[in-house]
């Protein structure tokens, strides 16, 4: 299989263990893989904390797990690590009640 270039801009950048995502590469064409946990809004379980949450196996530094070095391994972009929309992590709080309901 090759990749060939998409509007002119190659999809990888290196070559052999330095080939990496090229951060140029037409986003339209880019495909965003993410977890999803059945949970209340603003939550991710407990027992799913040590894998999804923000220091968990997936989120946290390749020092201290090797799921960031497998992910890039397989050609995934990893987002950073936090607590904040677009961070790895991150649990949206939920939505406000409806008037008249607690």
């Amino acid at each position: 299989m090759v990749l060939n270039k998409i509007n002119n801009t190659a999809p990888t950048t290196g070559s052999g263990k330095a080939t990496v995502i090229n951060p140029g590469f037409t986003a339209a064409f880019t495909h965003l893989l993410f977890e999803v946990v059945n949970a209340p809004t603003g939550t991710i379980p407990a027992n799913l904390q040590p894998y999804f949450g923000s220091a968990g196996w997936a989120c946290a530094p390749a020092t201290v797990t090797p799921a960031r070095k497998d992910l890039k391994n397989y050609g995934f972009l990893s987002l950073p690590t936090g607590g904040t929309p677009g961070t790895c992590g991150f649990s949206p709080p939920p939505p406000p009640s409806p008037p008249g309901r607690t």
